[in-house]
């Protein structure tokens, strides 16, 4: 911001001395014009007078008069002369004193001025030296928040790799156990098969007649297997060896033979044969089942659309209801298709089932419309 030029002090004293000069010595010029003016009038007066035949010393009493008027009035010019001249000195005497005085207040101003343009350097200084110091550190305290979070993501990432480490081992391991379980399922159900036919060689042997011992029919109708089954088949009578299963529900008990569960006709003529009811227990499944393991690794025994599961309580087989995501590699006959929701599934007495390709080959499973 710039600074006012100062006014020309210099330049103005002597302008107004040369002012109140011209200003005196008009008024003295004034003053001569109006003596002679008096002068001239009363030269005037006095001529009349004696024209007009009046007295000389009449004449010059006025005279005398006049001259009187004359000198007061020069008295009078005098004395203004004075009083004029006193206050032009008292004028310029403080015309003097007020520019000594505004000079000081000047020097006075422009010192305080410095003062405070001194004063706000300095306090800029300061702002900047304070602004670059926070400056300075903030950007340390982001080059320390920047190592800080490159330890510890380091950090992090070990202990996701270790945590991955043990996930892996744990499928591992539980693959491992799974496969075990398995082998051990399947191990045991072909020890308890062997067992049956065991038991079934032996009785027969001891009967020394496969024809005419009827005592191990039931066995028979336990672990044997029905060739051409098919559900909704109608027969005369279930083949010899039925054994009879009550399920809740039912009024009259299914028949049980090698897999196969048969209930009256709806005519009241003979049987047909039925999906397996769910809930119902057997002593052993079909020596033919299938091993499938459903989503949670269980494993069933599975023959014909019917899903045997091993209860360790009673050590006995029950018919069960197959989970969701239960896969099994094929379906008897007497299942239809239907389409729910523009899907297209295939059912199998109360459950549904959707085809999946696997390569060359199609396995089939549990699902929910």
């Amino acid at each position: 911001m710039q600074r006012p030029a100062a006014r020309p002090e210099a330049a103005a004293r002597p302008a107004t001395a040369d002012v109140s000069r011209q200003r005196l010595e008009s008024r003295e010029q004034t003053r001569g014009t109006r003596e002679q003016t008096q002068r001239a009038a009363m030269g005037d007066r006095q001529a009349q007078d004696r024209a007009a035949g009046k007295r000389p010393d009449l004449a010059a009493g006025a005279a005398g008069d006049q001259q009187a008027r004359l000198d007061r009035v020069k008295a009078q010019d005098r004395a203004g002369g004075d009083r004029a001249a006193t206050r032009q000195e008292d004028r310029a005497s403080s015309r003097e004193t007020r520019e000594a005085d505004r000079g000081t207040r000047q020097e006075e101003r422009q010192g305080e001025r410095g003062t405070r343009q001194e004063e706000r350097t300095a306090q800029r200084d300061q702002r900047q030296q304070d602004t670059a110091q926070r400056r300075d550190e903030r950007q340390q305290q982001i080059n320390d928040n920047r190592q800080e979070w490159q330890a510890n993501r380091e950090e992090r990432r070990g202990e996701r790799q270790k945590a991955l480490e043990d996930l892996q081992e744990n499928r591992q391991d539980f693959r491992r156990e799974m496969q075990e379980n398995r082998q051990d399922f399947i191990g045991d159900l072909a020890d308890e098969r062997r067992d049956l036919w065991e038991d079934v060689y032996d009785d027969h042997h001891y009967w020394g007649d496969w024809d005419d011992d009827d005592d191990d029919e039931w066995l028979w109708g336990i672990v044997g297997a029905v060739a051409g089954y098919a559900i909704g088949a109608a027969v005369n009578s279930p083949p010899a060896g039925t054994v009879a299963v009550p399920v809740a529900g039912s009024a009259v008990p299914y028949q049980y033979y090698g897999g196969a569960f048969y209930q009256p006709a709806p005519s009241g003529q003979g049987y047909v044969t039925a999906p397996a009811p769910v809930g119902a227990v057997v002593d052993a499944p079909p020596v033919k089942c299938t091993i499938v393991y459903g989503p949670k690794e269980e494993g069933y025994c599975y023959f014909e659309g019917a899903f045997f599961l091993y209860n360790e309580k009673t050590d006995k087989y029950v018919v069960a209801d197959p989970p969701v995501g239960t896969e099994v590699p094929y379906l008897p006959d007497g299942h239809r298709t239907e389409t729910i929701g523009g899907v297209e599934y295939l059912k199998l007495g109360p459950t549904y089932y959707r085809p999946y390709f696997k390569g060359d080959q199609v396995s089939y499973v549990v699902s929910k419309p």
